[in-house]
């Protein structure tokens, strides 16, 4: 009896396991020249209807729901905000891309070390064609409050704010390995100039 119930469990664990093999998501590459950056987002992530890419550019996704402007529309019917990839560009020409990321890496240290931080895990972030360092939202009490994490980038004489969030911090976990790979995959390119 013991052996049907050992070997009941362990097909149970492998048949879990092959299903959670069968729902992994995808990255896909994507690349602005106009904006100076690529990165992988995850193949279920869609530009937010009706936006195109532009200086502030979003993709979202949530399983089973249907997007509304940064949340979506559960199949019970609520509105919840949706999974989310950001990327914020701003055009810095006259400031020294060391005087930008030493002064930001300060502020968000500085939140760190005060005495109610919003932050933590601040880290240098290698990437390709600039500087850029990450950090993380502290966790959250509420478990239905957005959690995200931070990139901050200097280069192409332009600031990048790159922004991961789930829709609640309940559903953060499942989605920290994908995003650890759209934090590593993160770099600027050269940066298109119009004439």
């Amino acid at each position: 009896m013991k052996k049907i119930a050992l070997f009941t469990a362990i097909a149970l664990l492998l048949g879990v396991s092959f299903a959670v093999a069968q729902d992994e998501i995808k990255l896909k590459y994507f690349e602005t020249p106009d904006y100076g950056y690529a990165l992988m987002l995850p193949e279920n992530f869609e530009l937010v209807e009706g936006t195109k890419v532009d200086a502030g550019t979003t993709w979202q996704h949530q399983k089973g729901s249907a997007a509304l402007g940064g949340f979506t529309r559960g199949l019970a019917g609520g509105l919840q905000p949706a999974d989310s990839i950001s990327v914020n560009w701003m055009w810095f020409p006259d400031v020294s891309p060391n005087t930008l990321y030493k002064a930001n890496w300060k502020s968000v240290q500085d939140d760190i070390n005060s005495p109610h931080p919003k932050y933590t895990d601040l880290k240098a972030l290698k990437i390709e064609g600039g500087r850029a360092f990450w950090y993380k939202e502290v966790d959250k009490e509420d478990p239905d409050d957005i959690h995200r994490w931070h990139i901050y980038a200097v280069g192409n004489k332009s600031v990048y704010g790159v922004i991961l969030a789930s829709g609640a911090f309940k559903n953060f976990e499942s989605m920290i390995p994908i995003y650890e790979e759209v934090v590593k995959s993160f770099k600027l390119i050269p940066l298109k100039v119009s004439k």
